[in-house]
């Protein structure tokens, strides 16, 4: 909306497209999707449309309480090149049981290849680690859905073998269950 308190042409036009993108973004995190987080987190995750008002479109899945792992899009993202993201990673709040074995696990996911991380050695409240891509790089794809929930799984995966191993050294934390 223009600083006018006026709608544009172009908010118009933006606003009436909004269900059919939104239609997409759900078709990419699917049930398909949803089931790999619900693997080996333990728990059902739940779309957070709350966050949508911030630019974020994601669904969480704890995996204990305030550390979850998490897959959807940063609407308002830095990209290099000026377009929204899709990430997938996980997040912890600093306070939470374990945090810092979390964050020494974090450290070692983000020296992957394509991984980043995030005030892991900050005093900020959050840290994680996250995968991203530029949706624009699925134009070039013949089915966007497929390709998006392609990079979704790849990244669930990545994370999944990472956290068993943490898991299974760690099995004083409150894990919410999975394998």
């Amino acid at each position: 909306m223009a600083r006018s308190h006026r709608f544009s042409t172009a908010d118009l036009m933006a606003l009436s497209q909004v269900p059919q993108a939104l239609g997409i973004l759900d078709e990419t995190l699917d049930d398909e999707v949803r089931a790999k987080l619900a693997s080996f987190a333990g728990s059902k995750p739940k779309l957070a449309y709350s966050e949508i008002k911030d630019g974020v479109y994601r669904v969480r899945a704890p995996l204990h309480r305030n550390f979850n792992c998490i897959a959807g899009y940063y609407l308002l993202s830095d990209t290099t090149d000026g377009y929204p993201a899709m990430i997938a990673g996980l997040d912890i709040y600093k306070g939470a049981t374990g945090s810092d074995r979390v964050i020494a696990a974090m450290k070692e996911i983000a020296r992957r290849e394509d991984w980043h991380s995030y005030d892991l050695d900050s005093s900020e409240r959050w840290a994680g680690v996250w995968r991203e891509t530029s949706i624009a790089s699925l134009l070039a794809e013949e089915n966007h859905v497929e390709a998006a929930k392609r990079f979704f799984i790849e990244s669930i995966h990545q994370l999944r073998d990472e956290l068993m191993a943490f898991k299974k050294e760690h099995p004083d934390l409150p894990w919410n269950g999975g394998e």
